[in-house]
């Protein structure tokens, strides 16, 4: 799961539209299922201001969920995106343009359904973005070794990544 607060609407992608537009208070949550990987899972709760979305190279059928819309991954991933991995990706670190226009944005895994209310989860960030621990290892650079080493990324990926996490956290000397 992952979620960011807009303290303002941000500008769309050049190339691409913004097409999912709505009023400052709502709450966008939605999945990401590329190349058949998972099967979305609608949620079984629904709110006042809460709006559910499936981005997906296929088609749902709308017939069966009620809930969510389908939004066809080539409106809103650039086409140089070719993996599915990459894609997940690409749409959980651009809601903010995928979504502009909602206060926040909610990422569900594919793999996960519903079942109660998340707007609470909105109250308890001061960052304005948050995220679950990783359930083995606490520090970035860890993580990013582990990476690394699990063949996720290559470390021409992972370093100037990494790199722009110690220069804007660092502490001063």
């Amino acid at each position: 799961m992952y979620w960011t607060d807009r303290h303002s609407k941000p500008a769309c992608l050049k190339e691409r539209k913004c097409i999912i537009n709505s009023t400052e208070d709502r709450i966008a949550v939605y999945t990401g299922i590329f190349g058949k990987y998972d099967e979305i899972h609608e949620s079984v709760w629904s709110g006042e201001n809460v709006d559910f979305f499936c981005i997906s190279d296929e088609e749902t059928d709308q017939q069966k969920l009620k809930k969510t819309r389908w939004i066809d991954a080539k409106t809103v991933i650039p086409d140089y995106i070719t993996g599915n991995k990459e894609k997940n990706r690409y749409i959980k670190m651009h809601s903010d343009q995928i979504f502009a226009g909602y206060r926040y944005t909610l990422y569900i895994d594919g793999r996960v359904q519903i079942v109660s209310d998340v707007r609470n989860l909105f109250e308890k960030s001061v960052t304005g973005i948050s995220c679950f621990l990783h359930p083995i290892r606490k520090c970035i650079y860890k993580e990013a070794v582990a990476c690394v080493a699990l063949g996720l990324v290559s470390i021409e990926q992972i370093l100037p990544q990494i790199e722009e996490v110690r220069r804007r956290f660092a502490e001063p000397a």
